[in-house]
């Protein structure tokens, strides 16, 4: 499932394509299209970053939650994590604290499975 925010990013890529693919037809405009590229670079990197806020939201919601209980509210507290860490740049402590401890808990689950086998 494509988030909003996602689609939007994703339009305004295609935008900029269609913009390069009309400037290409007439080559004095190099610079205009030099320009249009480094925009789809930097919407392609929002993308991505959205994409990774996305999905350490579900890893954290992945890893408090029981499976029972409290998966009614699981969308709710997914997407209010999301909103917060989306105001976190990805060089923030806080959010590299949270991806080191997702990928520590995910460490630590494949022992306790490899070790029952």
């Amino acid at each position: 499932m494509i988030r909003k925010e996602s689609q939007e990013l994703l339009k305004e890529i295609a935008s900029l394509c269609n913009q390069a693919s009309e400037e290409i037809e007439d080559t004095d405009n190099t610079n205009e299209i030099l320009c249009l590229c480094d925009k789809l670079v930097e919407k392609i990197d929002d993308l991505e970053e959205e994409e990774q806020t996305l999905l350490l939201a579900t890893r954290i919601c992945d890893h408090l939650s029981d499976g029972y209980d409290d998966e009614e509210y699981r969308k709710e507290g997914e997407e209010t994590l999301y909103k917060e860490l989306k105001k976190l740049n990805n060089s923030n402590i806080l959010k590299s604290t949270f991806e080191n401890l997702c990928d520590r808990i995910d460490d630590l689950e494949f022992i306790k499975e490899a070790s029952k086998n």
